[in-house]
């Protein structure tokens, strides 16, 4: 656990920022309101489009948020302010457990019935650590007669997360897939390096060392192998698929995997993006960041557009498998996931891009971030992606 002095400060920090989040909460929904107002008199409307969020920014000193298409929900405001609360108030292995505790808690909050049933810890006689997510898991065989095995690797920023906290939406999606395409499907999650111990590319390095020993050691098909990650470990699925496709020796090459899964992707360590004007919505912060990239990329001498940690600023990514990315109005990444959608897009690789309003960064992995029902399409997407449509 962290040291009492830290989860007093989570909680004194959480508590200072409560009340400010359910006053913004009230404000922005009576901008919004008041933006579908219009009273026109001698050609000058009675209220200006941002009155009410100009006002909200003078008295919180921030400057007022970008224009949505609609203010986000007070679960959403208190939920973020919780995340970015405990970005800034815990130590690193302080917000390891606290993943941990949330992988924890998501597996009782249903009776335990993923225990056992649905997720079984990986055997690491081959030197790997992680777990195998499938029905029955217990008698499951990692990969045999599946339509797809998911490799997968959760975010975090590269120096926090858990191989098993997004269990709910592993088993959402196997059931989706099963119900919708009638496809049997496996999610090897695995419980990779973090930093700042292990820097780059121990992460990188530790998915493509997995990845070879399923395709020699398991003798499962590469084109049935899709990498699938979160945030920085989207990141890790990206970069690595561009290490297999851009910069293998011929003595240890490997064929590409079918797919990639990018839900709210990390492809841009910088901070510079417009769209980080999102900061006080969504669940990522700029110091968050700051502290995540200088972690992960600490002893080298890389720099932010380094493709190696930012697959954006990669200048061939044309032979890129396939991928599926998703990204939501209220992202910090919004503008980088959409650029590099574009460049890919541009340089003839299929993309299917989701992008949802009124949604946060990993809508798509956790049901308490998304809104208005993203959490459930974007499972159905990602099939229609895998499998097609019925």
């Amino acid at each position: 656990m962290d040291s009492p002095a830290n989860i007093f400060n989570l909680f004194f920090v959480f508590a200072i920022r409560v009340p400010e989040s359910v006053f913004l909460y009230f404000a922005s929904h009576l901008s919004h309101k008041l933006h579908k107002i219009k009273f026109d008199k001698n050609n000058r409307s009675f209220f200006s489009n941002n009155a009410i969020t100009d006002t909200v920014a003078t008295i919180t000193k921030k400057a007022p948020p970008p224009s949505y298409s609609a203010p986000p929900t007070l679960n959403q405001r208190i939920l973020s302010t919780f995340i970015r609360s405990a970005e800034d108030a815990l130590s690193l292995e302080g917000l390891k457990n606290l993943y941990s505790f949330g992988a924890w808690i998501d597996t009782i909050s249903h009776g335990f019935n993923y225990t056992n049933k649905w997720y079984v810890k990986l055997d690491n006689s081959a030197g790997f650590e992680g777990y195998l997510v499938a029905e029955d898991a217990v008698n499951a065989r990692l990969g045999e007669d599946v339509d797809r095995l998911i490799l997968y690797t959760h975010g975090g920023g590269f120096i926090s997360g858990h191989s098993l906290v997004s269990i709910s939406a592993f088993v959402y999606w196997i059931k989706t897939w099963k119900a919708n395409h009638n496809a049997k499907v496996q999610i090897l999650s695995l419980e990779y390096p973090l930093s700042p111990e292990n820097p780059y590319p121990a992460a990188r390095d530790y998915l493509l060392n997995c990845y070879r020993w399923l395709i020699n050691e398991q003798g499962i098909n590469p084109s049935n192998i899709v990498f699938g990650g979160d945030s920085a470990g989207a990141n890790l699925s990206a970069v690595a698929s561009l290490q297999i496709v851009n910069y293998q020796k011929d003595e240890h090459k490997l064929p590409p995997p079918a797919s990639l899964l990018l839900n709210s992707p990390l492809v841009n360590t910088d901070t510079r993006a417009e769209s980080f004007a999102n900061e006080e919505l969504d669940i990522i912060s700029l110091d968050w960041m700051s502290k995540c990239a200088y972690a992960y990329a600490r002893g080298t001498t890389m720099r932010h557009e380094s493709p190696e940690i930012s697959p954006l600023f990669e200048p061939d990514i044309s032979k890129m498998p396939r991928f599926f990315a998703s990204v939501g109005e209220y992202e910090v990444f919004h503008d980088d996931i959409k650029a590099f959608a574009r460049k890919a897009e541009d340089q003839g690789v299929e993309v299917d891009l989701m992008y949802e309003p009124v949604n946060y960064h990993n809508f798509g992995v956790s049901f308490w971030l998304s809104n208005n029902g993203a959490y459930q399409r974007a499972a159905k997407r990602m099939g229609i992606f895998l499998f097609g449509k019925k």
